[in-house]
């Protein structure tokens, strides 16, 4: 018999997918009574995973805008504020136009960030902090498989 998207069995090594999604809901196949605390169970982990995919997601996406922004000019334009020292007046008057970044352009922000993680990772292991270490190398190769 096949297998239906129902059914929630882990499947063999090499098989489907491995993501932290799918392994959320690995002991969902537990007795009717013990389903539910195991579905909570997977749930909690999904939700969790989720978060610290969103803040990765959050982290890479701002590194991009990043490295789209210009350098401010040297000179002021338009007319100061007579009430805020510094402050340009008009609607807009500070504002400039961000660099187009092409699609070899975010991949190489992309690997200088894996790189950065990375580095990281090795510096927590060095203090004794291999928790931390583990997160970093898992959020690169997150990174990793999306070039």
């Amino acid at each position: 018999m096949g297998r239906t998207r129902h059914d929630l069995r882990p499947l063999p090594p090499g098989q489907g997918l491995s993501s932290p999604a799918h392994r959320a809901f690995a002991g969902a196949r537990a007795s009717r009574p013990d389903r539910r605390a195991a579905y909570r169970d997977g749930v909690v982990r999904l939700s969790r995973v989720v978060v610290v995919l969103a803040a990765l997601v959050r982290s890479v996406l701002a590194d991009i805008d990043n490295a789209g922004a210009v350098a401010a000019p040297d000179g002021r334009a338009g007319v100061s504020s007579p009430r805020v020292a510094g402050a340009v007046a008009g609607l807009g008057g500070a504002e400039a136009a961000r660099r187009h970044l092409d699609g070899s352009a975010v991949a190489a922000v992309v690997r200088a960030d894996i790189e950065a993680r990375r580095e990281s990772a090795d510096a927590y292991d060095a203090a004794g902090q291999s928790e931390r270490a583990a997160v970093l190398r898992t959020e690169a190769d997150t990174l990793t498989s999306y070039l």
